[in-house]
Formats: structure tokens, sequence, C-alpha cells
């Protein structure tokens, strides 16, 4: 984990959700301002930099997963309606 990565993750997570530091600190009960520390590279406990980076990699996967399985559903829905 380096910065330039957690760089990545943050902008991802914007992109990802319309409010990321309340998914996040719903996710894992750590205080908004930490949350907002963490997402403006401000110096917050090694421990807490660490749980946040492996949470928010957690929540990507899991919204890009979500993702993908809508665009599967939609191109069966496609195909479907066309092979009728």
């Amino acid at each position: 984990m380096n910065q330039k990565r957690i760089t990545i993750v943050v902008e991802t997570m914007f992109g990802l959700y319309e409010k990321p530091v309340e998914v996040l600190s719903e996710e894992t009960g750590t205080s908004r301002s930490t949350i907002s520390k963490f997402f403006n590279n401000k110096k917050i406990k090694a421990f807490t930099k660490s749980f946040l980076y492996r949470t928010c990699i957690a929540l990507i996967a899991k919204k890009l997963d979500e993702e993908e399985e809508l665009n599967k559903k939609f191109d069966t829905l496609v195909k479907r309606y066309k092979n009728r």
C-alpha cells in the first residue's frame, strides 16, 4: 500500500459511490472525521489507514461485481427480447 494506490482507491470510491464517506463509515464503524482524514491524505494511525484501504478495496470490488452482474442480466434480457 503506497500513497499513489491510496489516491486511486479514493478517486474510485468517489466515482462509484454517491456518499463514500458515509458508506465507509457505516461499513467500518469509523468516524466520519477519520475517514475524511484518510480521503484527504492527513495523518492517521497506520493500522487505521490500512484497515480503511482494505475496506475500500472490498467495497470497490463489491460495487464492480454488482455492475457486472447487472450488465450480464441486461445482455441476457436484450438477447431474449431479440429472439422472441
